[in-house]
């Protein structure tokens, strides 16, 4: 009788945790009005891997105090209507909100690592002095050679909203890898020596980002996010 009674207590004591454990449900209208630090997963109950994603959100809670953590069901009343408009009733859907970086989606492949580290490197502060300006493809080349340094380039032009919206992450970037990976901005239209070089690695859109390592050259098509750098960098460590 004492060992049912013991085992009956830790199981409750065990719902008890991972009932205050959940994460807090929040209405699509009441976050618009967040103004941050928060991190809102939006799901349905017909999403796959929703106990994943809430897992690590509830972990990563503990880990990011400087961060409120919410969810918020897309097909619940009062949410559908708005979440319907954004585009994000089907599938999981990460948003981080700051003061700094305003409102990014996590793109990242969902583990508590890549979500802490994105979380981290959120708000770091950037140098636009750290960012080098585009003189020649030569010069270029002469600076991964003399260095042994990788150089992340990214191709924009002034009229492009897009690659506003992503400088000051890119600075960010520039002044954390310092040192480590030089970062380089090509203004494709500025000079006759920028437009060729822009022709001649096939640069159609804006912004248009590329490792160059020196051996080769490679795209990069992920988050705008200095996390999404680092975690490229490190996938590609053995090419630099």
């Amino acid at each position: 009788a004492r060992l049912s009674m013991k085992l009956l207590s830790a199981v409750l004591a065990s719902a008890l945790l991972l009932a205050c454990a959940a994460v807090k449900e929040e209405s699509f209208g009441r976050l618009k009005a967040k103004n941050g630090p928060v991190v809102t997963l939006f799901y349905n109950q017909d999403t796959e891997n929703l106990a994943k994603a809430e897992s690590i959100m509830i972990e990563a809670e503990k880990r990011m105090a400087r961060f409120d953590f919410f969810k918020c069901d897309t097909k619940a009343r009062g949410n559908a209507r708005a979440a319907k408009q954004a585009n994000l009733q089907s599938d999981i859907h990460i948003f981080v909100r700051t003061r700094e970086d305003g409102i990014e989606e996590f793109r990242m492949p969902l583990t508590l690592a890549n979500l802490l580290r994105y979380l981290r490197l959120r708000g770091v502060a950037g140098d636009p002095a750290n960012v080098l300006p585009f003189k020649s493809a030569d010069a270029l080349q002469q600076l991964v050679d003399s260095t042994h340094t990788p150089v992340f380039v990214k191709f924009f032009e002034p009229w492009c909203a897009h690659c506003h919206k992503m400088k000051r992450g890119f600075e960010a970037g520039a002044t954390f890898f310092k040192g480590r990976v030089h970062f380089m901005e090509v203004q494709c239209s500025a000079s006759d020596a920028s437009k060729a070089f822009c022709e001649e690695h096939d640069v159609a859109r804006f912004p248009t980002l590329k490792l160059f390592t020196g051996e080769a050259v490679l795209p990069f098509a992920g988050s705008r996010a200095v996390a999404a750098y680092e975690l490229v960098f490190h996938q590609n460590k053995d090419a630099f």
